[in-house]
């Protein structure tokens, strides 16, 4: 970049400045001993309130100050004579010299610094965002993913996702090849990319585009689903498909929802249609749940016995009567400051019951509930599984 000092830059102005430093108090001490070290150190304070990030009118400010201050301190000890003339010349010279070369070493410093804190954020941007697209790596966006669910639990509000794959994009490598497809790709996600709002995240995956929908309904997503299709249709004249799942509708689990919109994706594909919902699945979708693994282009999910099930090593945790999705996340965080519990997890959520497991075992985890969490109010009855908590519909959990 034109204002990014060079390493050579950055050696010879400190090296320099501390040569005239040098020079200048040596001068200092052969006109006038006397007032030497008083010049000296007015120096130094120069030199280092040059290198500060203070202003330039400050910093020249104290400069004309000091100049002042020293030629009445030599016109008080010596009057106006040849001595406190040749002293004043030679401390004038050594500030001015200092002045100057501390102001652009701080500057070449201020402005290497700045590259560091550019080339920092450009790593971290090519290390979160993939380089031929621009969008979220798909493990970054699951993290994305899972903070928006928390924040969308914590407020009670709703969001969606989308999964876009383009028409006939595996036939494309044969029929116009890998470069054009790239180039393609590049072309879509930067129209998705413009075409929504400043709060979605899109991330990428190989072939498929997801875009993360804050506080947007089913509805809503499907507003701008249709958007994005009109405008790729509109602008490179290519059709693209789309799965829609919404939170809390169809999942409040990140992976849950990735699985679901993959599903919705993945029928738009077999039924050649532009835009399914999740909900909008009937046979299709129970064939699809009822596997143990489904392989996605994303990640091999386990489905079933691992996320949405109780372990064999973990006590289930069964609330039942939870007033709004805000008491998810105070519950949960309730579960966590009872100690010698576990590590807990949101496994299921329905309409009136809220199902966690905890991976410490069932004695240990019952007793701990029953003596020490913090709700009022409630009636515990243990299961063959884990313990079912009662809530008061009359009492907040917060």
């Amino acid at each position: 970049m034109k204002n990014t000092p060079s390493a050579r830059t950055l050696i010879l102005y400190p090296g320099l400045l501390c040569i005239w430093l040098a020079l200048s108090c040596a001068a200092l001490f052969y006109v006038d001993i006397q007032t030497a070290m008083s010049g000296t150190l007015v120096l130094a304070t120069v030199a280092a309130a040059s290198l500060s990030a203070m202003t330039a009118a400050i910093i020249w400010g104290m400069n004309i100050i000091t100049v002042i201050v020293f030629g009445v301190m030599l016109y008080v000890l010596y009057g106006f004579n040849t001595t406190s003339l040749m002293v004043y010349i030679t401390f004038l010279a050594g500030e001015i010299g200092t002045a100057v070369l501390a102001w652009n070493t701080g500057k070449q410093v201020l402005l290497s610094y700045r590259q560091v804190e550019r080339d920092h954020v450009l790593i971290e941007e090519m290390r979160i965002n993939d380089e031929t697209t621009g969008l979220m790596r798909f493990n970054y966006a699951r993290k994305a993913l899972s903070n928006e669910i928390s924040r969308s639990l914590r407020y009670g509000k709703k969001m969606s996702l989308l999964l876009i794959k383009t028409r006939g994009w595996d036939e494309m490598a044969e029929t116009i090849g890998l470069e054009a497809r790239e180039s393609l790709l590049k072309d879509i996600c930067e129209i998705l990319f413009n075409n929504c709002r400043n709060v979605d995240t899109l991330f990428i995956n190989i072939d498929k585009i997801g875009v993360i929908l804050p506080e947007t309904d089913y509805d809503g997503a499907e507003v701008i689903a249709k958007r994005l299709i009109d405008q790729v249709d509109k602008k490179i004249k290519k059709e693209l498909q789309i799965g829609v799942v919404s939170f809390p509708e169809d999942s409040i689990i990140d992976e849950d929802l990735l699985l679901k919109a993959e599903a919705a994706l993945q029928y738009a594909i077999k039924n050649n249609t532009v835009l399914t919902g999740y909900r909008e699945i009937s046979e299709y979708r129970d064939q699809v749940l009822e596997s143990d693994k489904i392989e996605t282009s994303f990640h091999e999910y386990e489905r079933t016995n691992s996320q949405n099930t109780i372990r064999a090593d973990e006590t289930a945790i069964h609330f039942c009567g939870i007033h709004t999705l805000t008491d998810i996340e105070v519950l949960q965080r309730k579960l966590s400051c009872i100690p010698n519990i576990g590590n807990i997890r949101l496994v299921d959520f329905s309409d009136n019951e809220i199902v966690f497991a905890a991976d410490k075992n069932r004695t240990n985890v019952i007793e701990n509930i029953t003596n020490k969490l913090d709700i009022n109010n409630v009636a515990i009855e243990e299961i063959a599984d884990g313990v079912v908590i009662k809530l008061d519909p009359s009492v907040s959990v917060e």
